[in-house]
Order: C-alpha cells, then sequence, then structure tokens
C-alpha cells in the first residue's frame, strides 16, 4: 500500500498549487511554474518510495487536470 508514501508529496503539491508556486525561505523569494511544482511532486514521489510507473501516472494526472485548480 502506498498510501503513506504519497501523503507528504501530496501535501506539498497541494500547498505550492495553493501558493501558485510562490515560495519563502526567509528573506528569499522563489516563483516555480506549475510545470515546476509538477515535477517536484513526481521527484517527491520517488523521493518516498513510490514506484516510477505509479509516480508517472499522477505526474500526469496533475499536468491533465491540475490547470484550474491552479487558476482557482
Amino acid at each position: 500500500n502506498d498510501d503513506y508514501r504519497i501523503r507528504r508529496p501530496a501535501a506539498l503539491h497541494d500547498y505550492l498549487y495553493s501558493k501558485r508556486g510562490k515560495i519563502f525561505y526567509g528573506t528569499a523569494r522563489d516563483l516555480r511554474s506549475r510545470a515546476d511544482c509538477d515535477q517536484l511532486f513526481y521527484d517527491a514521489l520517488i523521493s518516498e518510495g513510490v514506484s516510477k510507473l505509479k509516480a508517472k501516472l499522477m505526474f500526469w494526472a496533475v499536468r491533465v487536470g491540475g490547470w484550474s485548480a491552479w487558476l482557482d
């Protein structure tokens, strides 16, 4: 069961989308594109031990369907 491996990457991705890619580190600011946020999601899934196939499927799900959440 990969559910526990998906939670942190999903939370990260949801947070990045909620901020439209604006990341703050103390006084430093960084702006990430939607594609960057989706790639970070994929990388985090792999880092958590999710299979490459499942990570790719989830990556493409957010690439195809995530635009409406990004614009919300």
